[in-house]
């Protein structure tokens, strides 16, 4: 009887840890295949406006999420601070997807643009805020106090990581709220979710908010 229930135990225990790791399996193939598993209808983006705006969209993630949603039928808006990148990726976008791009310089490292922001755009009808743009304190890793110019890299790095996510979701939720829809995307760091000692403030300013 007592050989009985360990064994029962066992297998008990041997069935839950099957269920964990297929339970992990299948959340892999949902990260792997997403479109499989959540599949959008060809309408959806279009049904929540006409409009998607992407901060850091001249290049990188920022531009891939410009191009696919233009490819989506949306119109978009992309802001960086390089004025050359913004317009060859404005460019590149209209030629393959044939949508309208309008192109807005702001260095979110600073406090004075928000209102020129917000001003451009009014009228437009947001359906997608993509709040993607990013600034790492220093090219390479180093300790926090070794930072150079660290009282002015807080500052910069909080400004453009932190204040400039928060800020464009006040200046597009407005209207997203009037109309009842619209989708606001924002884009964390792998570093955020992983330690690392010598890209802590960066990942701390690039978490993911709730």
């Amino acid at each position: 009887m007592a050989m009985d229930s360990v064994e029962l135990f066992l297998v008990s225990v041997g069935v839950l840890v099957t269920l964990f790791y297929a339970m992990k399996l299948v959340g892999l193939l949902k990260m792997l295949f997403p479109k499989t598993w959540y599949p959008l209808p060809k309408s959806f983006f279009t049904s929540l406006g006409e409009w998607a705006v992407i901060t850091g969209g001249s290049d990188g993630i920022g531009k891939a999420y410009a191009l696919e949603l233009a490819k989506r039928g949306l119109d978009v808006v992309i802001i960086s601070r390089s004025v050359e990148k913004l317009e060859r990726a404005a460019k590149e976008i209209g030629d393959s997807t044939g949508r309208k791009v309008k192109v807005m310089t702001a260095d979110f490292t600073e406090d004075d643009i928000y209102e020129h922001i917000e001003r451009s755009l009014r009228g437009l009808n947001v359906a997608v805020l993509v709040n993607n743009v990013g600034v790492l304190p220093c090219h390479t890793p180093c300790r926090f106090l070794d930072t150079k110019d660290l009282e002015q890299k807080i500052t910069k790095l909080i400004n453009c990581n932190v204040k400039g996510l928060v800020k464009m979701c006040k200046i597009v939720l407005p209207g997203m709220e009037k109309r009842g829809k619209g989708l606001i995307l924002n884009i964390s760091s792998g570093v955020a979710y992983i330690p690392c000692p010598l890209y802590t403030m960066y990942g701390a300013t690039k978490a993911s908010p709730p």
